[in-house]
């Protein structure tokens, strides 16, 4: 059984979530930052102001390589492994990863500057940080969900995601396209002014057309997982 692992930015829910789902799973919920911080007696800041790089590096990527080696957890992997990518590569190969992408406005709303000591830093202080962040994340080799603050919700679309990869033989990619599309659409939406957050001039018709292609390539593979599925359903039940 793999684990499962959710991995976002500061403040994105993440860990919350992962701890949702260990309840739902009957996973064990491991959160890297505390595992990392209880073992070195050391805050994160303390350790990213006095430990060498390579050192936690080194010690980010034991904890995973031995999270990697066991089953049955639900893992938050935290800022510490968000930062080193031999980390996440390890999580990649041996778990089921998933990307909590939150939006900036969603983070800075929720209330979670006391669990979070830098978002109380305020976002212009921050903003440079969440781009590093979202740059690594985009770059990851996983599958994502969007967060909001629906938790119910989220936490079916992870669980939905978790059990048709972890699954043998060829995944069931619905629940993860259908969280891509939903994605897509919210930005489409966006970008064309509907949820006046950002105002329609400012957008040509050409960003418009090329999110409705992607949102049109994104049904179309939707439908054929659908058809493999009912096949593969279809099949089993001859």
């Amino acid at each position: 059984m793999k684990n499962l692992v959710l991995i976002g930015m500061l403040g994105s829910g993440a860990k919350e979530l992962a701890k949702l789902c260990s309840d739902e799973l009957g996973f064990k919920y491991v959160d890297t930052d505390e595992v990392l911080t209880r073992n070195m007696g050391l805050s994160l800041q303390e350790m990213y102001s006095l430990l060498p790089p390579e050192s936690f590096e080194e010690l980010t990527l034991r904890l995973c390589t031995q999270l990697s080696q066991g089953s049955g957890y639900a893992i938050a992997a935290g800022d510490s492994v968000l930062r080193s990518r031999d980390s996440t590569d390890i999580l990649i190969q041996a778990d089921t990863v998933i990307r909590v992408d939150t939006p900036i406005d969603a983070i800075f709303s929720s209330g979670r500057e006391d669990s979070h000591p830098l978002l109380a830093r305020g976002r212009q202080r921050l903003y440079p940080l969440f781009d590093e962040r979202r740059g690594i994340l985009s770059s990851l080799n996983a599958p994502a969900v969007e967060f909001s603050g629906d938790w119910d919700y989220t936490v079916s679309q992870i669980i939905d995601i978790y059990r048709r990869l972890s699954s043998p033989g060829k995944p069931d990619r619905r629940g993860e396209i259908l969280a891509d599309i939903e994605k897509l659409y919210r930005e489409f939406l966006t970008l064309g002014g509907c949820e006046g957050i950002l105002p329609k001039e400012r957008h040509s018709e050409n960003i418009l057309d090329r999110y409705a292609a992607k949102l049109i390539d994104c049904c179309q593979t939707l439908s054929a997982a659908y058809l493999f599925e009912k096949e593969k359903e279809n099949k089993s039940e001859h």
